[in-house]
């Protein structure tokens, strides 16, 4: 079973949120590219999962 698009895309964006912080509306920063904080922790990565996958 497939997501509606509007639940995975904010799924993604509350990942990202608690990931790299900041204010609603504000400026936020990406540290890390998206690939890497979605890699295994055994391969450098954050282990987080990516749920368009």
């Amino acid at each position: 079973m497939k997501l509606p698009a509007a639940v995975f895309k904010k799924i993604v964006r509350i990942q990202r949120e608690f990931l790299w912080g900041g204010v609603k509306g504000g400026r936020k920063i990406s540290w890390v590219n998206w690939k890497e904080v979605c890699k295994r922790r055994c391969q450098g990565g954050l282990g987080v999962r990516d749920v368009g996958k």
